[in-house]
C-alpha cells in the first residue's frame, strides 16, 4: 500500500508566508529601528525568528499530512508537541477555525497556531487549513457494502469494530501483535491460529452472489507447500468451510460451498508468484452466477467458472451459523477442517451482497485506505505576532 501524498504545502506556503512575513517585519521595524540598542537587537533577531516560524509551519503541515488519524489527533488541541532543534523550540496548537472550539469528527477547517522561540524572541503565527479526509468507508459505502472491518484498533484492543452494521469481531487468544501499514496506520500482526479475529454469524453472510475484499501482507516463506488461510467460515461445526481463502506457495486459493461439501474441482486459484512476501496486496473474491473469481491488486488472476456456489450455512441446530474468521481459516480438503493461522497482517475487510464489477474492483484496489487526504491552505489566513 504505497502512499501517494498530495503535497500542497511547500511552494505555495513559502510564497504566501514570505510576502506576509516581510510586510509584518516592515510594520514592526519602522518603530523599532530608531530605538535603543536593546530594541535594535530585537529587530536583528526578527529575520532568524521568521525563518524559524516558516520551519514550524512546514513541520506542522507535514505532521498533519503524515497522521492517518489527524481528525482524532486534532481533538487533543495539539498539532505539534513541543520540541527543540538547533536552539529553536517549536510547538503548534489547533482549534476548529469555524467554531473557535475544540475540533470534532466533522471539522474541516483547522486554525493552526505555530510558536517558534529563538534567542528569547518568540514568534506566534496562525494559518487556517482545509483538511478533507477521503475516508475509505465512503468508497465501500458507495459500493453498498454490508460489512466493513478496518482492523485499525489499538494493539491492546479485544474488539474489532465493524463500521456499517455494528457486527463487531473479537481478537481471540493472545492478542494479535501490532504493526503498521505503508501509510503508518496500525494493523494487526497474526502469527498462528490463536490470534485471529472471530466475527459472529450474521444472516447477511448468507449470499448466493457476493464479494469480499481485503488488504493482506503475507510474511511467511516464499516457497511453502502448505496452506496459510487468512479468511474462513465453516458451513457447520466440524464440517467443511462454506468459504475459505489461503496463500499457498505465493498463490491465492479460494473455495465456496453452499452445502458444506468439498471437491478439489471447485477451488479457484491463481498462479504462484502473485503474492510477494512482505508486500501489501489488495485481494477481492467474487462469487455467483459467473463463477468464482480472484482479483489481486485489481486484476483478475484466477477463476473457476463452474463453481457458482455462494456462501451458506447449516441450520443452527446442526452446528450451522459459524463465525467469519479473519487472520485464520481452514485446510482445504481435510475432513476435520482443522483451524489454521495466518502469518502476516489483514486489514480493511469488506463484505458485499453482490458481485462487484471489474472496474469497481480496479478502482477499489487503487485507493490507499489510510493515506487519502487533501490539505489546502486558506488564502490570506496567515498572521504573525512577535514578542520579547
Amino acid at each position: 500500500m504505497n502512499q501517494t501524498r498530495q503535497q500542497h504545502g511547500s511552494v505555495y506556503v513559502m510564497t504566501l508566508i514570505t510576502i506576509a512575513t516581510i510586510s509584518a517585519m516592515i510594520l514592526v521595524g519602522i518603530s523599532l529601528r530608531s530605538s535603543n540598542n536593546a530594541k535594535a537587537s530585537f529587530v536583528e533577531n526578527m529575520s532568524a525568528s521568521s525563518n524559524a516560524t516558516l520551519d514550524a509551519t512546514e513541520i506542522t503541515l507535514q505532521t498533519v499530512l503524515d497522521d492517518p488519524k489527524w481528525q482524532t489527533t486534532a481533538q487533543t488541541g495539539v498539532a505539534l508537541s513541543k520540541r527543540t532543534v538547533n536552539g529553536v523550540t517549536y510547538s503548534s496548537t489547533v482549534i476548529d477555525a469555524d467554531t473557535q472550539k475544540t475540533p470534532t469528527d466533522t471539522t474541516t477547517n483547522f486554525l493552526l497556531t505555530m510558536s517558534a522561540t529563538q534567542d528569547s524572541i518568540e514568534q506566534v503565527s496562525q494559518l487556517t487549513i482545509g483538511y478533507d479526509a477521503l475516508y475509505y468507508q465512503n468508497y465501500v459505502d458507495d459500493l453498498t457494502a454490508e460489512f466493513y472491518w478496518p482492523l485499525t484498533e489499538d494493539p491492546k484492543s479485544t474488539r474489532a469494530d465493524e463500521r456499517i452494521a455494528s457486527n463487531d469481531g473479537s481478537y481471540l487468544g493472545s492478542n494479535a501483535g501490532a504493526g503498521t501499514n505503508d501509510e503508518g496506520a496500525p494493523v494487526p500482526v497474526f502469527a498462528n491460529s490463536s490470534d485471529h479475529v472471530s466475527v459472529p454469524w450474521d444472516d447477511k453472510f448468507k449470499q448466493g452472489a457476493g464479494s469480499l475484499s481485503c488488504w493482506i501482507k503475507y510474511t511467511g516463506p516464499t516457497r511453502d507447500y502448505s496452506f496459510h488461510p487468512f479468511l474462513g467460515m465453516n458451513y457447520q461445526s466440524g464440517g467443511h468451510p462454506t468459504f475459505n481463502a489461503a496463500i499457498y506457495n505465493t498463490a491465492v486459493w479460494v473455495n465456496t460451498s453452499e452445502s458444506g461439501s468439498y471437491s478439489v474441482s471447485t477451488i479457484a486459484f491463481t498462479n504462484s508468484g502473485v503474492i510477494t512476501p512482505g508486500t501489501w496486496h489488495h485481494i477481492t473474491f467474487v462469487w455467483g452466477s459467473e463463477g468464482l473469481s480472484i482479483y489481486v491488486d485489481g486484476k483478475l488472476d484466477g477463476q473457476k467458472k463452474s463453481n457458482t456456489d455462494g456462501v451458506d450455512t447449516a441450520n443452527v441446530l446442526f452446528g450451522g451459523e459459524q463465525p467469519l474468521l479473519i487472520g485464520a481459516g481452514y485446510d482445504f480438503g481435510d475432513g476435520g477442517t482443522p483451524r489454521k493461522g495466518f502469518q502476516g497482517s489483514v486489514s480493511h475487510v469488506v463484505y458485499y451482497d453482490h458481485e462487484l464489477k471489474a472496474d469497481e474492483i480496479s478502482e477499489l484496489a487503487s485507493i490507499k485506505p489510510d493515506a487519502n487526504t487533501s490539505l489546502t491552505i486558506i488564502d490570506e489566513s496567515w498572521s504573525t505576532v512577535y514578542s520579547e
